[in-house]
């Protein structure tokens, strides 16, 4: 799967193996209000000798937490004990699921943009649920993740066999099929997205080391190149961010891993149109769209906000994990994960809260 620039979602790791809104105001009213108005701090049923190792939300009601224990057994074979959680209320109570292989060499979790959570136990195998945690079903062996991993945000992926570039593929009925129209970046292709009014957007970095663009309106068949205003130097990453509902699609370039990135915003008839950023900080670790025309961004020691210009905010995004959920809810996570913050609005009019899980609770 095509790597993107700055950090990617907490809650997928490596596999170890309708019209756009109006333009915000420039300083949005909501910068006074406190970042964090409500706690919900949960401890649960499990040894304090188990690990946190995700906390993954769906939207703003749906979330998962995986909690390992390793070590060795008495035959001295290493190894994993799990325990799964999930809530449907935002963090303000969670239950226990049943792990469909609670022992295992490796456990992880993986959390679908549609709902579904995954789980893998090596060397047993992947197992998939539907129903929020209530059953699992095998679906593939260790060494091979499913298509439902693959597709964990859509059914449009950058493919990389390890051979050549990047091809768009497409998943259909669980089958993963190259698309016969590649988009015409002049270079390689590096990220897709398909929107929910059905546009296929692709971005990639063209032989001259800038950033290239190219826009399907029927799902691969035809391509029409844009071009990418005001750009120099060659950039390292290129890739693409779309808010929920599709209002806004962002084009986002770096010159060098943790930099500030170059931003472009598609305008309409226009086209791509220079993101203003002025005042903005050498480095950014993560960028979220946040619909309305805006951009969250967590630095290394702080929080920002991209409308017209760059401005500082209080939000809780210093060193997070950013990730844009279902609904548009943003989520900022840490690692190690024990605590997420979930921006519940839309835009920059935000009411967050903070979910912290703990452990050692009694057993229910």
């Amino acid at each position: 799967m095509a790597a993107v620039g700055l950090l990617a979602g907490c809650d997928v790791g490596s596999i170890r193996r309708p019209a756009p809104p109006p333009t915000p105001p420039a300083t949005p009213a909501a910068s006074s209000r406190p970042a964090v108005v409500e706690v919900r701090q949960v401890r649960l049923p499990v040894a304090p000798s188990f690990i946190l190792q995700t906390l993954a939300f769906v939207d703003s009601t749906r979330g998962y937490a995986l909690y390992a224990r390793c070590g060795e057994d008495s035959a001295g074979k290493p190894g994993c004990e799990a325990a799964l959680f999930a809530t449907l209320d935002g963090g303000r109570s969670w239950s226990a699921r049943r792990h469909p292989h609670p022992f295992a060499t490796n456990q992880q979790l993986v959390v679908n943009d549609n709902g579904g959570v995954m789980l893998l136990a090596d060397p047993y195998g992947w197992y998939l649920s539907r129903d929020n945690g209530l059953t699992f079903r095998r679906t593939g062996p260790p060494e091979s993740p499913p298509v439902d991993y693959y597709t964990v945000h859509g059914g449009f992926q950058v493919w990389n066999s390890g051979a050549g570039p990047g091809r768009v593929v497409e998943y259909v009925d669980r089958q993963r099929r190259e698309l016969p129209v590649q988009p015409p970046l002049g270079g390689r292709v590096t990220s897709v997205e398909y929107d929910e009014q059905g546009r296929l957007w692709a971005a990639g970095i063209a032989e001259d080391g800038r950033a290239a663009a190219a826009l399907s309106r029927d799902r691969g068949r035809t391509w029409q190149r844009q071009e990418v205003p005001g750009q120099a130097g060659r950039l390292e990453s290129v890739w693409l961010e779309i808010s929920a509902g599709g209002g806004d699609v962002w084009l986002l370039g770096q010159r060098a891993a943790g930099a500030f990135p170059s931003l472009w915003r598609f305008d309409g008839g226009r086209g791509w149109r220079p993101g203003p950023a002025s005042g903005h900080p050498a480095q950014a670790l993560a960028v979220a769209p946040l619909g309305g025309g805006a951009l969250a961004v967590a630095l290394p020691d702080g929080a920002g906000i991209v409308t017209r210009s760059y401005w500082d905010t209080d939000w809780p995004l210093a060193g997070a994990h950013l990730k844009v959920l279902a609904d548009g809810t943003l989520m900022a996570a840490k690692s190690p994960p024990g605590v997420a913050f979930l921006g519940l609005g839309h835009g920059v009019d935000r009411h967050w809260v903070q979910v912290r899980l703990e452990s050692g609770g009694p057993a229910r």
